[in-house]
Order: structure tokens, then C-alpha cells, then sequence
């Protein structure tokens, strides 16, 4: 939830987000239920699982500004282990979504990615695969 709060504080907007499915965004009181998905790796035979969530906000005023700024910040994520993984203008004929995205890995499968168009932005966010117990069934901010 706090590198959701930091990305979505980076746009420049902090108000007017969603979750996907309509749901007011409020990161002092996430209203969220994750349902971990297995991710592709194992470990030590094991299952690992990854819990991800999108975020739906306001248009920008330009969405390609928005995604440069949007592409500093996840640079700066470095320290966290994080590295660009894309960045990409709209291929011509997409119209009307026009939509600049950048996105961001971590070897343990972390990621942030984001979009901008003329109609939004979106923010998608993924967990590092684990394999800890609590990831076998739902977790939200009731569960622990």
C-alpha cells in the first residue's frame, strides 16, 4: 500500500483515484481484498503466490508529461531494488486511447506499471512471489 500511496502521490493527483472496480482509493484505509495468484516461480518446490491490485485516476492534462514524470519517479526507485522494464509511446492508429506507458521490475517479481491517456491513468501494482502461508487464501486488512 505505501508504494501505492508514493505512485499515485507522483502524478501530481492524489484525488479521484479507484480501485478497478469503482471503489474510492483511500491509502489510510485500504478497502481491498487480495486473492494471491501462483506466480510462475517455485521455491524449493514450493508454490509461490503474488497479490496485485490496479488503480484507475483522473485524466491527465498531458499524457505523455505524465508519463515522463511518471518515469522519473520509477527510476528513482532503484534503491529499492526496482529497474526500468518499459517504457513506450502509443504505436500510430490507437486513437483515441493514446496511452504512454512505463513500467518497472524487481527480480523477486515486484512491479509497478503505469498509463496515461487522454480519458485516465493507470496504476497496476504486483507483489514479490512469496511462498509464506498467509498467501493461501485471501488477505485484506483485516486478515494478518
Amino acid at each position: 500500500m505505501g508504494t501505492a500511496a508514493a505512485a499515485v502521490e507522483a502524478t501530481g493527483t492524489t484525488t479521484g483515484w479507484t480501485y478497478a472496480d469503482g471503489s474510492p482509493w483511500n491509502p489510510d484505509a485500504p478497502d481491498i481484498v487480495f486473492n494471491p495468484k501462483p506466480c510462475r516461480a517455485t521455491a524449493g518446490g514450493a508454490e509461490q503466490r503474488t497479490m496485485e491490485f490496479r488503480l484507475l485516476g483522473p485524466a491527465p492534462a498531458d499524457p505523455r508529461t505524465a508519463r515522463d514524470d511518471m518515469q522519473t519517479y520509477l527510476e528513482g526507485l532503484e534503491d529499492q531494488g526496482y529497474a526500468l522494464s518499459r517504457s513506450s509511446d502509443p504505436a500510430p492508429g490507437r486513437e483515441p486511447k493514446n496511452t504512454y506507458v512505463a513500467g518497472t521490475r524487481r527480480a523477486d517479481g515486484a512491479y509497478v506499471d503505469f498509463g496515461a491517456n487522454d480519458a485516465e491513468q493507470r496504476l497496476h501494482f504486483g507483489s514479490e512471489c512469496s511462498a509464506h502461508p498467509s498467501l493461501e487464501d485471501e488477505v485484506s486488512a483485516q486478515t494478518r
